[in-house]
């Protein structure tokens, strides 16, 4: 409970000098320490810039794994915004007050972002590294 409520106040908007603000172009994002938990695809470092912002959770700005809809009508990853959740009853990307906290499942836009990693791990796992290893071997064979 107190590690809640210490990552809770460790929130801040992202994105236009660390003022305040209502956070509708930024959205809310935790400090990248605390990213890349149990929510995350475990992805390559730096992978996550091939998938669209709509991939991405406002909150941890990670491609999202169990996407759900929120009363805001954004699609958030369920681990971060039942998070906010706990300690708020505004949207993290509006800042405006929540007309319900139920989480629907985001059904679609799951199996989008599934299929999309499998390929990604896929053609990046057969040609990213191989290409980079044979690119290394050329370069210590000069």
């Amino acid at each position: 409970a107190a590690s809640t409520s210490a990552q809770m106040t460790s929130l801040q908007i992202d994105g236009g000098g660390g003022g305040g603000g209502s956070g509708s172009s930024g959205g809310w994002r935790k400090p990248k320490q605390e990213l890349k938990k149990q929510e995350s695809w475990g992805l390559p470092e730096g992978m996550d810039s091939l998938f669209p912002d709509s991939y991405k959770c406002p909150i941890t700005g990670d491609v999202m794994k169990d996407p759900v809809i929120c009363s805001d009508g954004h699609t958030y990853e369920r681990a971060a915004i039942a998070r906010w959740l706990r300690g708020h009853s505004t949207s993290p990307k509006t800042n405006l007050v929540l007309k319900g906290k139920q989480l629907i499942p985001n059904h679609g836009l799951r199996s989008a972002i599934e299929e999309s990693v499998n390929k990604a791990m896929h053609e990046w796992g057969m040609n990213g590294r191989g290409a980079l290893a044979a690119s290394e071997r050329a370069v210590n064979n000069l």
